[in-house]
Order: structure tokens, then sequence, then C-alpha cells
């Protein structure tokens, strides 16, 4: 990825490095304490029930059908279960910090805010950038409601949540934000959902604008959905973490310029700091797979 003649492939090179070795300056650092100090307090509320409305797929294996999904099912969770299962991992809120810290979009969405974990790693970020804007869309009034509420306590000023399913809202958004920049899609792990929000954001996007999907190894379906995503002829850069796949937007995209990389993220500890020794095996690990 490093010999990459386009800047945005060696940008999501260097994030993944930056990732590996914890870098970060004191800014930053003193940004992301205050967001894992609330994540923490939120994920030790045991006894506090929430009960919301999901539109989500569900679990791999819940065979949620189309229509249930459009319906919404009510769930109760406690918030510590709900802060547990929906938060994606430190070592990906760290990316998602590290790629908004580089490559400074003005123009910000969110599929799937949850309790705002993630968008408040993204959203710190534009703080930090001075620059840019973030909406993050969830289909729950009570999850709103609560990310909303950590948003204001953690005093981020540039992003705004935007209740309601995402087929009703993401139009209306992407119409306001246009051009986008940068996408994140963490909600509605659906096969032909996912396809469906992209080819409805395509119009939409900047010319090099990032998205990042969460969670393409979720089932066989997010498995298929990552691999036709990848073969559309708009996506310059497509990069498989794992877990996560980064997508570069290019409207003038040529065959002959397409770039495809594969580098999971294996072996990294999850808990407040990864593995960041220069000298450690995986990071030499990381970086050789990046300069192949």
């Amino acid at each position: 990825m490093y010999r990459s003649p386009f800047g945005g492939t060696r940008a999501i090179a260097a994030a993944v490095v930056a990732v590996a070795d914890h870098r970060l300056d004191e800014d930053e650092h003193a940004w992301i304490g205050k967001i894992e100090a609330l994540k923490d307090e939120l994920a030790s509320h045991t006894d506090m029930a929430i009960t919301f409305i999901d539109h989500g797929a569900g679990d791999p294996g819940d065979d949620v059908t189309t229509a249930e999904m459009a319906r919404g099912r009510s769930v109760t969770r406690t918030l510590a279960e709900i802060c547990r299962g929906a938060a994606i991992a430190y070592k990906w809120r760290l990316f998602l910090f590290r790629l908004v810290r580089l490559f400074k979009p003005s123009s910000c969405i969110e599929l799937g805010t949850s309790l705002g974990i993630s968008a408040a790693f993204q959203a710190a970020a534009l703080e930090l950038n001075e620059k840019g804007c973030l909406s993050t869309l969830e289909g729950s009034e009570a999850l709103a409601a609560i990310a909303q509420g950590n948003f204001r306590r953690l005093g981020l000023e540039r992003v705004r949540v935007r209740i309601g399913r995402f087929q009703d809202t993401l139009d209306r958004v992407l119409g306001e934000h246009a051009p986008v920049d940068y996408v994140f899609i963490d909600g509605h792990h659906d096969e032909e959902a996912t396809i469906g929000y992209y080819e409805q954001m395509l119009p939409h996007l900047s010319n090099d604008a990032l998205l990042i999907f969460d969670d393409i190894l979720w089932y066989e379906g997010m498995q298929r959905a990552w691999k036709r995503l990848t073969n559309y002829r708009h996506v310059r850069v497509a990069v498989d973490l794992g877990e996560v796949g980064v997508c570069i937007m290019s409207k003038e995209a040529s065959p002959m310029l397409r770039e495809r990389y594969t580098l999971p993220f294996v072996g990294w500890s999850i808990k407040g700091r990864l593995r960041r020794a220069r000298g450690s095996w995986l990071r030499n690990a990381v970086v050789r797979s990046l300069w192949g």
C-alpha cells in the first residue's frame, strides 16, 4: 500500500500503522480519554433497562425478514448490554478517529448511532481538525436520546443525530450534506440493504470520498455484499481489514487504476491499548504487508 501512487491509499496505510503504534498527541489523548471514560461508565449500568426499536438484521442466524426489519422489533437490553454489543472494538474506534484526522473530510455521515461512541471518536477528530460536521443516523428514539446526551456531556459540537429508519432519513441527509466526503456504515447488516445504501449514496459522493463498512464478515450475506462492492467501477481503492472494509471512490476510476488489498487486523489486543512496540513482530508484520 505504501508503494501506491495514490495518496489516499498511502493515507489508509498510515492510519493502520498509527493505530498499531497507538500514536496520539496530547490533545488526541485527552479527547479519547474522555470518550473511553464515558463508555466505561455506560458499560457499568447493568441494572438500567432500555426498551428500543431495532430495525437491523439481528445476529447471524436470526433470519429476520425484510418486512420485520422495516417494521422494527421491540427489544429490551440493559445499558451495559447495549454498550458491549453495539460499540465497535477500541482498535476500530481509533482507526476511524485516525482516518478522519488524516483525510480531513468536511461532510460526514454515519449509519448506526446506538449510544454514540464511534460517532464521538469521529466527531472528536473533526473538533481537532477544526472543520467538518457529522450527521449520524439512528432508528431508535430511545438510543438517539442517550447518544445526544453523551455528545453534550463530551462537548462535541460538530455532530448531530438524525432519528428515523435509514430508508426514511438517508435521502434527505445526503441532499443536505452533498457532496459527501466520508461515510461510516455500521447498521442494518443485510446484503441487499448494504448494496442499496451504497447505490443511494453514490450520486451524492465527492470524488475521492471515503466509505467504511463495518462487519463485512458478519455472515455470508455481508461477505457477498463486500465482494460486490469491490467490483463496482467507481471503487478505486478497496482495503479488506478483516472485520472492516474501506473504499475510496473515484467517478473517473479506470479498471487499470483500481487497487485491491487484504490486510486483516489479527492478533491485536483491544482493551484500551494495542500492541505498539515499534520492534514488535506484529507491527513489523503489518508494515511488511503494507509495503507488499
